[in-house]
């Protein structure tokens, strides 16, 4: 888990893990140097508290953006930092229950690189770091694929097979990050971001 490996390879006084669904908390064992708190991340309990915070997999599940936004600004010390992933330039339709997508909780939002950076600014925020994540074999580059399409005689069920084949030869983590964009399409952004400003609060 992203706390347990914080906490190993940074070495902090303290690791606060921080989920809305008690079991998941649960997996915390007491040598682990995790403080597990239950909290809706669009408000926090924290004020002023942290030098980190990563917020992976979060932002495209609540439901207020802004409230989750000033939540981690207020729970950041001046001068915090801020590490977040969120979908890049997802395709949301996938998730209409009238493409017989199953589940409730599904993503409402995605991003691309200027709309996260511009939405961290106005939340306090100054990027420092950027770059993509999540290089999967489902997910090929458009190119890769032209070329796949090109042999019209491959099915749609042979391109997967044979794309799976190319991965397995060639997986993403084998390949310098600045080529892996030649060959995989990401499907996460990753920004890092140092806290500039605190949000006030709107005058009554």
């Amino acid at each position: 888990m992203l706390s347990r490996a914080a906490a190993r390879r940074q070495r902090a006084a303290k690791i606060t893990a921080v989920d809305v669904v008690p079991d998941y908390l649960a997996k915390f064992c007491p040598g682990d140097n995790v403080v597990p708190v239950v909290a809706n991340a669009e408000n926090l309990p924290f004020e002023a508290e942290f030098d980190l915070i990563t917020s992976t997999d979060v932002v495209e599940h609540v439901l207020n953006i802004s409230a989750l936004l000033y939540s981690l600004n207020k729970a950041l010390k001046p001068g915090g930092r801020l590490a977040i992933r969120v979908p890049y330039r997802e395709d949301l339709l996938k998730y209409a229950p009238q493409t017989g997508y199953p589940y409730d909780l599904v993503h409402l939002r995605t991003f691309d690189r200027s709309s996260l950076r511009d939405l961290l600014a106005e939340a306090g925020f100054r990027v420092s770091q950027s770059y993509f994540d999540g290089f999967n074999f489902q997910y090929p580059a458009r190119h890769v694929m032209s070329v796949f399409n090109a042999f019209g005689i491959l099915s749609g069920k042979q391109k997967r097979k044979l794309w799976k084949r190319l991965y397995s030869m060639l997986p993403p983590e084998s390949i310098p990050w600045r080529f892996r964009r030649a060959v995989y399409r990401p499907i996460e952004i990753i920004m890092v971001a140092r806290k500039v400003a605190t949000v006030p609060l709107p005058s009554p």
